[in-house]
This record gives structure tokens, C-alpha cells and sequence, in this order.
């Protein structure tokens, strides 16, 4: 595991170095941490990297932590991103660009471990496309479509086209929260806002087709989702 923290205070960058390094000594983990002081030497190094966790301050000099989220954003990069700031007024721009925490300064070393556990916990998928393979996590596939001996992934981030059957993605996603709402389409629950007798309402104002085979299916595994998280 690859992780990248971008903090221009370095005691406050030792720190954290130091409380990663310890959960990763505790659960075993082979993890490398890299620290940033500016937005810039991150991104210097951003295309040659891949990493799976960005612990961001917003407030660094030159181009704040915001802002190099748009553009990781922007390049579709779904990089797990939590946010290390002293002031809580930027949460709502830390939802826009889908931050996974908010940790306010100071910060609880305990605070940073449940960020780690939480992370590393996530199911993750690798899709193998023509222009190269993306780490994708579970939870920002919007669905999943195959046509013509092709699968086609629309997340939250872009669209992936993968040479595989229908049959293969369902045994890659496991046991996750996916469920078949017609031949050939397989959507999240999570992201599902509404279920019609002939359609599933998606995030994004996107849409699925339901087959009158398996619209009492689709609808009894939204209600039971909804439930468990309510």
C-alpha cells in the first residue's frame, strides 16, 4: 500500500508518517509513505506513483489542498481522500470532491487509524481496458452493462470498457452490493435512488432498464439495503 501525505508543516508530516507506520506495523501491512510540504512536488510525482490513500492539508502554500483535489478529480482519480486541515469551514467543498474523512486539527492518532482501517477495508476492483488497468472501488460502480462480449463500467469517476462476461464480473465483485435488474446489466444498490416498474433511477440522473422478471428482486434488495444502513 502506497500512501501520500501532503502537509507543509513537517513535525505535523513526521507525525502522521509515524501513526501510519504504526497501524501498519499492528495489522501487518507492507505500506510505503511519501510526504509532500507543497501540492506541486505531489504532483510531480503523481503520474510515475499510484497511490492508494492521500491524506491532504487544505491550507498549503501555493495551491491548497482543494484544488489539487479537483484536478485529481477531474483526471478521474478515484484516490481515497482524507482531508487534515485546522479549520472545518471547507467540509462541504471536502463532499464535492468526495473526501472519505475530515480530520480537524489537532488530530486524534486514533482518528487516523479508523481512517486507515476504514480504507484498506474497502473492495476494490482491477479492470484491464485497452488504455490500461484502473484500480476502481466497489462502491463508485454505478453499474455494470455487457454488450457484444464486452463489459461496461460506469462509475463515478468515468466509464471502463473490459473484455469479460457478465458471469465473470459477478465473481470478481463477490458478495458486494450488486444486484441484476435486467439481462445483461447489473446495478449498486447504493447508488440506486428510486425503483419504477419498468426502470432504476441512478446517481447522476442516469437510469437502468428492469425486466418485469426481476423488478420484485430489484425491489426487495433496495428496501433490504436501505434498511441495514438506516
Amino acid at each position: 500500500m502506497k500512501i501520500a501525505v501532503c502537509e507543509d508543516n513537517q513535525a505535523e508530516a513526521d507525525w502522521l508518517k509515524k501513526v501510519i507506520g504504526e497501524w501498519a506495523a499492528f495489522n501487518r501491512r507492507d505500506v510505503q509513505v511519501s510526504c509532500y510540504s507543497a501540492t506541486e512536488h505531489f504532483l510531480f510525482d503523481y503520474e510515475e506513483s499510484c497511490f492508494d490513500i492521500l491524506f491532504l492539508d487544505i491550507q498549503m502554500p501555493g495551491e491548497d489542498g482543494i484544488s489539487l483535489a479537483r484536478k485529481l478529480r477531474k483526471k478521474n482519480d478515484p484516490i481515497p481522500i482524507v482531508f487534515v486541515t485546522g479549520m472545518d469551514e471547507y467540509i462541504s467543498e471536502g463532499y464535492e470532491v468526495e473526501a472519505v474523512h475530515y480530520l480537524v486539527k489537532p488530530v486524534k492518532e486514533e482518528k487516523v487509524k479508523e481512517c486507515l482501517e476504514r480504507i484498506a477495508g474497502m473492495p476494490f476492483m482491477v479492470l484491464g481496458t485497452e488504455d490500461g488497468v484502473y484500480k476502481v472501488l466497489q462502491k463508485d460502480i454505478i453499474k455494470i452493462e455487457v454488450f457484444a462480449g464486452q463489459c461496461f463500467y460506469t462509475t463515478t469517476h468515468g466509464k471502463y470498457a473490459v473484455v469479460q462476461s457478465l458471469k465473470q464480473a459477478q465473481k470478481d465483485l463477490g458478495l458486494g452490493c450488486f444486484v441484476e435488474c435486467h439481462r445483461g446489466v447489473l446495478v449498486n444498490l447504493c447508488h440506486i435512488e428510486a425503483v419504477e416498474h419498468n426502470r432504476v433511477l441512478l446517481t447522476g440522473g442516469l437510469e437502468a432498464p428492469v425486466s418485469r422478471r426481476l423488478y420484485g428482486k430489484v425491489n426487495e434488495a433496495f428496501i433490504g439495503y436501505f434498511r441495514k444502513i438506516l
